[in-house]
């Protein structure tokens, strides 16, 4: 079920009685206005997660951004190259665990 909330305040979640851990509550007032909502469609993940191995064996359209997942494993210092038409590049090469 999927539920709309109107008019009501968030706040952290202190004081000595709670009735959650969680860090913040909602503060319902008066106008607040709770409704369910029906037929709607919550979806999944708005990425499209490829592995970094796919990416790298030449077989992925670079065309197109892409959302990757892996192990940061190491991070190299900057450094600029020169490009073919003599304008420069930051670069900064860093290492991903393809398989983790």
């Amino acid at each position: 079920m999927v539920y709309s909330f109107e008019n009501l305040g968030v706040s952290t979640n202190g004081g000595a009685y709670r009735t959650t851990h969680h860090r913040y509550k909602l503060n319902f007032q008066f106008s607040s206005l709770v409704q369910r909502l029906c037929n709607v469609d919550v979806g999944g993940s708005p990425f499209n997660l490829v592995p970094i191995a796919h990416v790298v064996s030449g077989s992925y359209d670079t065309d197109y951004l892409v959302d990757v997942i892996g192990v940061l494993t190491g991070v190299g210092a900057e450094r600029e190259i020169t490009n073919q038409n003599g304008t420069t590049t930051k670069l900064n090469v860093i290492a991903l665990e393809a398989e983790g």
